[in-house]
């Protein structure tokens, strides 16, 4: 089956800025079996030596590089690749242009994740003739543009339940179903087996939430304006009796070492008529707050530096303030080709 392919270039200078430039970044689409010229978006170096670019590996690849042929490169004539890259190397192509090929692979591999990552980098004479380096990453994703998912087709894939019993049992691993229920199949569920309620005796404050295996602890930069999908089915408790919204974040993020935290929050979800809902979340540093609803909101680059550094994913399953039982699916983290 031939899968496109999405590459997301992000450029990031110790030199010029410390932060991540999502204006920087670059989406291009390959296709298996297809010879793809990887074209870097180019940095003003106006009055400056020509740059010089490398490529720089540092992990297994799934596709194949290749420097850019001497014919292709100076005339636009095929064949586009020249020599084979299999180590870290100068990129010989004009205007640092190589070449991508990405060979047949199954399916599955193919629509859940990145599939190779390098990094590149750009040396430079700037205008004061002083020397510069740029450094940035080079993401191959599906054309789904999916970073990271789980769809639960074989296993639970090691997602865990917290806060379900924060004394007793801190962490639980859930409950797998290999059966349809609704529009869901194959799922995970938790199940309340906590309660502690507020003053007013209205409100559970001891809340259990989902929380995502390591392959999540990733960086997410480069879904800046992208989406987080999941889907729930509350297969039983009370939705009438739900717990305050305004306090606890439907999907909460903790990055930076776990010293910050950032959360969704909304109330306008759910209809008592169905027990089945569908989440559809933008990362949008407008739509997100502090651990506190009512606390400041997130400025960009806040925001931006803590997708960049993700420690835990976390999706509310505590829904009420009873005994519930709360099945997840289909969780994934992904950004459109032409977002």
């Amino acid at each position: 089956m031939f899968v496109s392919l999405v590459l997301v270039l992000l450029f990031n200078s110790s030199i010029l800025c410390s932060s991540i430039l999502p204006e920087l970044n670059q989406i291009v689409y390959v296709n298996p079996n297809d010879y793809i010229v990887v074209n870097p978006k180019q940095i003003n170096f106006q009055h400056s030596i020509k740059p010089k670019y490398y490529l720089n590996f540092n992990k297994e690849r799934v596709g194949e590089f290749y420097q850019l042929s001497y014919v292709f490169s100076r005339y636009g004539y095929v064949p586009y690749q020249g020599k084979q890259i299999t180590n870290s190397t100068f990129i010989t192509g004009s205007k640092g242009r190589f070449v991508y090929y990405l060979k047949n692979m199954n399916y599955y591999q193919a629509k859940n994740g990145v599939i190779d990552s390098v990094n590149i980098i750009v040396q430079f004479i700037d205008n004061n003739k002083k020397p510069g380096v740029l450094s940035g990453r080079i993401l191959f994703l599906p054309k789904s543009g999916t970073f990271v998912s789980s769809d639960f087709s074989l296993s639970d894939d090691d997602w865990k339940i917290i806060y379900n019993h924060p004394i007793r049992t801190p962490m639980q691993v859930p409950t797998y179903c290999d059966w349809n229920h609704h529009d869901i199949s194959m799922f995970i569920t938790g199940t309340d087996n906590y309660i502690h309620l507020d003053k007013t005796h209205t409100y559970d404050t001891s809340l259990w939430y989902f929380m995502s295996p390591d392959k999540y602890h990733v960086d997410l930069s480069l879904a800046y304006n992208g989406w987080i999908d999941f889907s729930q089915v509350v297969l039983s408790g009370d939705l009438s009796k739900l717990n305050n919204l305004d306090l606890f974040p439907i999907v909460k993020i903790t990055c930076n070492n776990r010293q910050d935290t950032i959360g969704y929050f909304s109330t306008r979800i759910f209809n008592q008529m169905t027990s089945h809902f569908h989440f559809h979340i933008k990362l949008d540093e407008h739509l997100w707050s502090t651990q506190y609803k009512m606390d400041r909101q997130i400025s960009k680059p806040a925001f931006i530096i803590c997708l960049a550094n993700v420690n835990t994913f976390e999706i509310l399953g505590d829904w009420t303030s009873g005994i519930e039982t709360v099945g997840l699916d289909s969780v994934r983290i992904y950004k459109l080709l032409d977002q």
